[in-house]
């Protein structure tokens, strides 16, 4: 069942939020408290727990929480937060289905999203940086760069084992503004929010061959992004690498079951009678995986263009740092993808600046020992 949510404004200022999340079977109505601002729910069948979302919006309609003055539905609550003497809320006004994966997995792309602003009745004014930030915060474009599935984990390489409720954070973009749910004991009411692209398609190839399917999902990480001057290479602790881009292509063909197939046991049953046999393809695409930085260049130095790799020293020698956030690094990359073999592609020009941090990449099949992986590089010289 697809997600439901809606926004009830009562006459006496009070908000409540009406969401029904895909597969938890029942509706909740959060409350947001008009003095503080805070996230309310009781946990209580017939108050704040409905069993569909029509039972939930004949409560409201009803009076229960108060007279209703509109019900608004919404696609999705994203995320909420309290600020000076208001509160924030984010809502996603209208998504679009972008890939039907085998299994019945449907994820939606953001299309339209708005910010909706609940004064409080005790209002206290947010400081000047508080301001500038909730500025900068408005401003992040969120329609047609995020995307959310309410039945699989999109953050993990398909197909995820994992609940969508316990997500990879590191590809979570809203936990921050999901937080006020979560401490209710209730993050299901946001979707898992990825920044990235999402689309499939049918591909029908001449001479009577059988048709199949391509999706692309691509994920960038949260945890080191920005331009190349602030997120390059690895963090000190090889917990992320900057402006790092996981994307996965998903290519499937289904088929009727016959007896055929179930005696040599080909690919996945699917709903119905249909078999699927697929495959997949995991790379990441981002700023090389060791310790580095991106100096500003000067103005008028004729370096504007180029890329200056600078391997950062700390107490280790630089090898010795990279290799030790290295292998961190790989270590976790692949309990995330359960991968046996990485490929590395080095794409740094050899020129100038780029020349060591090429040098420590090709290192990286060292950095390995008493790790249960195959590491390979391959380097590609653009001059």
């Amino acid at each position: 069942m697809r997600r439901r949510s809606s926004v009830l404004e009562c006459s006496d200022e009070s908000v409540h939020l009406i969401v029904s999340p895909s597969g938890a079977g029942c509706t909740f109505v959060v409350s947001i408290d008009r003095y503080t601002g805070q996230l309310c729910h009781r946990g209580e069948r017939g108050v704040d727990v409905f069993a569909d979302h029509e039972s939930a919006q004949d409560a409201a309609n009803r009076g229960v929480f108060g007279v209703p003055r509109s019900v608004r539905p919404v696609e999705a609550i994203l995320g909420y937060l309290v600020l000076g003497g208001s509160g924030h809320l984010l809502v996603a006004e209208r998504v679009t289905p972008t890939v039907d994966l085998f299994g019945g997995h449907q994820i939606f792309t953001v299309q339209q999203t708005s910010w909706w602003q609940i004064p409080l009745l005790f209002p206290s004014s947010p400081s000047l940086f508080e301001d500038e930030r909730l500025s900068l915060l408005k401003e992040v474009v969120v329609a047609q760069l995020h995307y959310y599935c309410d039945t699989l984990d999109v953050t993990r390489p398909f197909p995820s084992a994992h609940s969508q409720r316990s997500p990879r954070v590191e590809f979570s973009w809203n936990e921050f503004l999901a937080a006020p749910f979560a401490e209710i004991g209730l993050r299901e009411c946001c979707p898992i929010l990825v920044h990235g692209q999402a689309e499939d398609q049918a591909v029908v190839l001449g001479g009577g061959a059988a048709a199949f399917n391509i999706a692309l999902l691509t994920r960038r990480e949260a945890e080191r992004a920005g331009s190349r001057f602030f997120a390059c290479g690895l963090d000190a602790d090889g917990e992320a690498c900057g402006n790092e881009v996981e994307c996965e292509l998903i290519v499937w063909r289904t088929a009727p079951a016959t007896a055929a197939h179930a005696s040599e046991g080909e690919g996945e049953k699917d709903e119905g009678d249909t078999w699927v046999r697929w495959a997949a393809m995991l790379w990441r695409v981002g700023s090389p995986p060791i310790q580095c930085s991106v100096p500003l260049p000067a103005a008028g130095s004729g370096e504007e263009d180029a890329v200056l790799v600078h391997v950062r020293q700390r107490e280790e020698t630089g090898a010795a740092a990279t290799a030790t956030a290295a292998a961190t690094y790989f270590q976790r990359l692949v309990e995330g993808s359960m991968c046996s073999k990485v490929v590395i592609v080095d794409l740094n020009r050899q020129q100038r600046g780029e020349l060591e941090a090429t040098e420590l990449v090709r290192r990286m099949p060292r950095i390995k020992e008493g790790m249960e992986w195959e590491t390979k590089v391959s380097r590609i010289d653009f001059n």
